[in-house]
């Protein structure tokens, strides 16, 4: 069989789709050794040690996590790293602006560049149901899922498919990732001030928001699928 563009897109969703099924079970099972406190301090003391380029370091690798999907950066270590270095509203403010820069990257990435790469994603029936919200919803459903979390994937690169004015989705990637950079902010003051609490429950709560949806999704269709048939 041929090479061509369409295998190409498979093959590129399908190494996407295990790596990230292998990072997540990896996190699951080991995860609790690397998702703890004292690992989180760890890594603030080692971003810290770059002097004045640790926000410059912080915001580079949200962008480089955002826009490459497959990279096993956790965007929440490094949300918490800001909070334990720089303290609440410093650490919040180069969340926020990472995060707002980060899903504009992407937004126009989708529009202008990898429009077809992104299609071929959407295609998918799961993410298709995703940007069928998107699309029906527009700005509320980009707020909406950004505000709890609730997408398993990048939904910035989704929204740049469909005709949304890109101060629309702007505005609702602003006001929508605030509770993220807040919670995950204030979770690191909290470990810099060596206040106990178990993170490792918290990151597992965050990945329920994550799959919980589209587990409901999957559900819901294959019920209804059923219900027809009978």
């Amino acid at each position: 069989m041929k090479p061509t563009r369409k295998n190409l897109y498979h093959l590129l969703i399908g190494l996407a789709i295990i790596i990230t099924i292998a990072v997540s079970i990896y996190v699951v099972v080991t995860g609790r050794r690397y998702f703890s406190n004292r690992t989180m301090r760890q890594i603030g003391v080692e971003i810290k040690a770059y002097g004045i380029w640790s926000p410059l370091i912080i915001f580079t690798l949200i962008i480089l996590s955002t826009v490459i999907p497959p990279l096993p950066i956790p965007i929440s270590f490094l949300e918490i790293t800001a909070g334990i270095i720089f303290g609440f509203w410093p650490g919040f403010i180069l969340i926020w602006v990472s995060q707002v820069t980060s899903a504009l990257a992407c937004f126009i990435l989708s529009r202008k560049v990898g429009k077809i790469f992104a299609e071929q994603i959407a295609k998918s029936k799961i993410v298709s149901l995703y940007k069928q919200f998107i699309e029906k919803k527009r700005a509320l459903a980009i707020f909406a899922l950004r505000a709890t979390m609730s997408a398993p994937f990048n939904i910035s690169y989704f929204a740049g498919l469909i005709q949304m004015n890109g101060g629309e989705f702007a505005t609702a990637t602003a006001f929508g990732v605030i509770p993220e950079a807040v919670l995950f902010v204030y979770l690191g003051t909290l470990i810099s001030a060596h206040i106990r609490f178990r993170l490792w429950y918290v990151f597992l709560a965050c990945m329920a928001l994550n799959y919980v949806p589209t587990a409901i999704i999957i559900l819901t269709k294959y019920l209804r699928r059923n219900k027809k048939r009978v």
